[in-house]
């Protein structure tokens, strides 16, 4: 499966702060109706002025038609997840949904890459862990309120995963019932 990396919008913001140690974890995003490549890459972005900062960029797009498209190189580290300088342990991944509630599921091809990239992150980094960005943002950032719903199937991930005996994915707060 092809990676395509895309140069203009590491020219045009960032490319990410050194890491001090591999990454274990990896942190699902999803757009709710943005972040489209075409839209990081345009000029009347409004997040703009803080991408230049590092601030919600991620490593990994997958778009509705399940490529792959690397934002970040996974070697360097931005915020991504609310978590501040905990960001630095993890690799995002936004999954494009043009759903503005994130509430539809994944496509099935990007089902299939996200499973082959889950399985080629783990091969570089010692990948332990899934967790979703409104998990880290409470966890970490103290917003019990954050809005980051998301609809994905757990077991299909978990299934797909190679080797997932060593793996966790962690599941919302309990009393969370908009997450995964």
């Amino acid at each position: 499966m092809e990676i395509l990396i895309d140069n203009i919008i590491r020219k045009r913001y960032m490319s990410g702060f050194t890491r001090s140690k591999k990454p274990f974890i990896i942190v699902l995003h999803a757009t709710a109706g943005g972040n489209t490549l075409e839209w990081m890459r345009s000029m009347n972005n409004e997040r703009a002025s803080n991408y230049r900062k590092g601030i919600g960029l991620f490593h990994y797009l997958i778009q509705s038609n399940g490529q792959i498209v690397e934002i970040i190189n996974p070697s360097k580290w931005v915020y991504h997840a609310h978590a501040g300088q905990k960001d630095s342990e993890s690799i995002g991944i936004e999954i494009e949904k043009f759903d503005p509630t994130n509430m539809i599921d994944a496509t099935s091809k990007q089902y299939t890459s996200l499973i082959y990239l889950i399985n080629k992150l783990k091969k570089d980094y010692p990948i332990t862990r899934i967790e979703s960005h409104r998990y880290r943002a409470r966890k970490y950032s103290g917003y019990n309120k954050w809005q980051c719903p998301m609809t994905l199937n757990v077991n299909k991930i978990l299934n797909g995963i190679q080797d997932n005996r060593v793996f966790k994915m962690i599941l919302p707060f309990s009393d969370d019932k908009l997450a995964w």
